[in-house]
């Protein structure tokens, strides 16, 4: 049996991020929509400034408000992807504790706070998948409900034996992605 004791923070979630890496084909999107946004900006940003010294000052002003309209959007792609790791050391700690046990047929999750107590029993058989990001387990129990937790939250058992839990539960379902 594992036990954890868990005070979600911005850590958690970063580490459901590095569960979650863009795919391929994700990331040439967003890379060819950055590469287009840039040209468009910096095309219309030289029709602006060769309107204005030929003195046609309403094109111009038409490319000024264009160029804005392109150039923002690529601001705020760039903005996102430079500003993503911000975002999680802002996060405040819940207020709530989770508990888990977890042995090879079950996950306990009971959630304790000012206002709530939970307990949900979960089949370790069921649950949809399971990530080991080096430092946490993400454990999906469905498609878009997780939970996650650190090696160093875990207060009875080993890291090592919730990977054994996990795999031998859930075979390929759980996979062991390392950071870069």
């Amino acid at each position: 049996m594992v036990k954890a004791e868990v005070r979600y923070n911005g850590e958690h979630f970063r580490a459901v991020a590095k569960a979650q890496p863009l795919k391929t084909k994700q990331k040439i999107t967003v890379g060819i929509f950055v590469l287009l946004s840039a040209a468009v900006s910096g095309w219309m940003l030289s029709e602006m400034l060769t309107y204005f010294r030929k003195g046609s000052d309403d094109l111009a002003i038409l490319f000024a408000i264009m160029f804005v309209m392109a150039f923002s959007p690529f601001l705020k792609v760039v903005k996102a992807i430079a500003g993503a790791s911000a975002v999680y050391s802002r996060i405040k700690p819940s207020e709530q504790m989770r508990y888990f046990e977890i042995d090879e047929n079950a996950l306990k999750l009971i959630v304790e706070g000012d206002i709530e107590h939970s307990e949900r029993l979960f089949r370790l058989s069921g649950i949809h998948r399971a990530v080991d990001t080096g430092e946490y387990f993400v454990i999906y129990m469905y498609q878009n409900m997780y939970c996650m937790l650190a090696y160093t939250e875990i207060t009875e058992g080993t890291p090592e034996e919730l990977r054994s839990l996990l795999y031998n539960a859930i075979g390929d379902k759980f996979t062991i992605t390392r950071s870069k």
